[in-house]
């Protein structure tokens, strides 16, 4: 089991059935996994490892969003980070 920390952003698995509805309001680049984490933290999910075979996850690497390019890029604006 991992303990839960603020900011975490693992990759899950859970049922459909079981996990909360997703934030709508969440538009482009802005913690939304965090937001999603921290309420399955919040109904008291487990935060298990899956260290044994077959398990895997793969994720392509792709480039930064417009959104994130909007906050972090080098002509991002500063007070937009605040909206976060």
């Amino acid at each position: 089991e991992v303990k839960y920390e603020d900011y975490f952003e693992p990759y899950v698995v859970l049922h459909r059935a079981l996990a909360p509805q997703f934030d709508e309001r969440f538009r482009g680049y802005g913690l939304n996994k965090c937001s999603f984490l921290r309420h399955l933290h919040a109904l008291d999910f487990r935060f298990m490892v899956f260290a044994q075979e077959p398990h895997f996850v793969a994720a392509a690497e792709h480039g930064k969003s417009a959104s994130w390019q909007r906050l972090y890029g080098p002509d991002a604006d500063p007070a937009e980070a605040i909206n976060l």
